[in-house]
């Protein structure tokens, strides 16, 4: 699935700059102590100049991969969603003897050692998850840079897309999240791999491989890592139709094509199937915190029964209007990077190919998609509202990919567009302003 051969200096740059930016986001805390605990978060001071803000949901993630017994608590937060704690458990075990030797030199401490609401202690009690999910997050994104760069081409990819792919890195979701173990990763990972998706089943007749099947092996394992997965299957289903139906023109469905959807819903399905009902055999029931805590989905019927279906309505369009605003944050380099790319084609008089329209259909529809799902939700909140622009962020890369094949002598170009994006990254770095939620 991966074609790791025609990677070449662009990618190597790119890992290089990302992981420079990495060790940056370690120089801190940003912000005062009193400051990030109006925020839900803490600091965990480490040897200066270093230091690390987790989120008030960190200890969650730490206890449960620290001791797996934890998500079978009768109303553990994470007890629906436990995949990436697992994950974190298999490699924490591994990385065990290494945190063993850092934590002698690093000595963490936190000004509010003891705290009940917060428990921050994680970071000096249990630096083998800690480093595990820091170690997931990297994996994670750097699986996300590999599809987006398929995605975009199957040759060398060139220097001003490799730049532009650096904005999946280089923003608050990764600055706030990457150290503090939650599965915000997923909002990153996760359009980038319905685009992927979309993609192979329209140019490559991925549908009927056996790559499929590993997909949604994979995919029902993300479901319980985090629940928007559940839009891989149907997206993957709904681009085949579209294939079949419109370039095609043959919606035949055969006896094959049904099995081969049933094995697909197993396959996604079982993995949530299975941990429920081992959690339900102990507990006698699997506890949905986001569902009966924060109403999310359940919302719906609970305005249905007070003002029907026009309460319904008028409750969705709000949420996708609060899913748009909270992404506000990521407007203006978008549009900077979109106007600078277009300038240049005008200058040129060179045209968008059919290609790069039909990727640019692919995204909108995927960025349109994560933000009706998220108003169904019911929660807006700018970590959420990423998903709606890294989409964008690909097709900005794709056309660069386009531009650069196609034109010479554009050094100047080049050098304004990574120009662009290094602002980007130092302004990610150096912001104080950036908060969780």
């Amino acid at each position: 699935m991966f074609n790791t051969g025609r990677l070449n200096k662009c990618i190597v740059a790119l890992f290089f700059l990302f992981t420079v930016y990495l060790v940056a986001l370690l120089i801190g805390p940003r912000q005062p102590d009193d400051t990030e605990r109006k925020l839900c978060q803490v600091n965990v001071y480490l040897k200066k100049p270093f230091g690390i803000t987790m989120d008030c949901d960190a200890p969650d993630f730490l206890k449960g991969a620290n001791d797996l017994r934890e998500l079978l608590h009768p109303r553990a937060v994470r007890q629906s969603r436990p995949g990436l704690i697992f994950l974190a458990k298999f490699v924490s075990d591994i990385v065990r003897p290494l945190t063993n030797i850092l934590m002698e030199h690093m000595n963490p401490t936190s000004p509010i050692r003891g705290s009940l609401k917060f428990e921050k202690t994680a970071m000096a009690d249990m630096p083998a998850p800690f480093l595990s999910y820091a170690i997931l997050n990297f994996l994670f994104l750097c699986a996300a840079f590999l599809l987006a760069k398929q995605v975009i081409t199957n040759r060398k990819i060139v220097f001003s897309a490799a730049c532009a792919l650096l904005m999946l890195a280089f923003n608050d979701v990764i600055k706030v999240y990457f150290y503090s173990p939650h599965t915000q990763i997923f909002n990153i990972f996760l359009p980038v791999l319905l685009v992927w998706t979309v993609q192979k089943i329209r140019n490559d007749d991925f549908f009927k491989t056996f790559h499929m099947y590993s997909l949604m092996v994979c995919s029902g394992y993300g479901l319980i890592c985090y629940g928007t997965f559940i839009l891989v299957p149907i997206v993957a289903v709904a681009t085949e139709i579209f294939r079949r139906k419109f370039v095609n023109s043959n919606l035949t469905v055969t006896s094959e094509d049904i099995k081969r959807v049933i094995i697909f819903a197993v396959l996604f399905s079982l993995p949530m199937l299975l941990w429920s009902a081992y959690v339900i055999s102990l507990n006698g029931k699997i506890f949905f915190y986001e569902a009966e805590t924060c109403d999310q989905f359940t919302w719906i019927l609970a305005v249905y029964h007070e003002k029907g279906i026009l309460g319904i309505i008028t409750r969705w369009l709000n949420n996708f209007y609060s899913v748009l605003r909270c992404g506000d944050r990521f407007i203006p380099v978008t549009l900077a990077l979109l106007a600078v790319s277009f300038g240049f084609l005008k200058k040129k008089s060179l045209t968008i190919n059919l290609q790069l329209r039909n990727l640019a259909v692919t995204c909108f529809l995927v960025a349109f998609l994560f933000a009706t799902f998220f108003s169904f939700q019911g929660i807006s909140v700018y970590r959420l509202s990423i998903v709606i622009f890294i989409p964008v962020w690909i097709w900005i890369a794709a056309l660069n990919q386009y531009i650069e094949e196609n034109l010479v002598n554009i050094g100047m170009y080049k050098k304004v567009f990574f120009s662009l994006v290094l602002v980007q990254c130092v302004y990610t770095v150096l912001n104080t302003h950036c908060c969780g939620g």
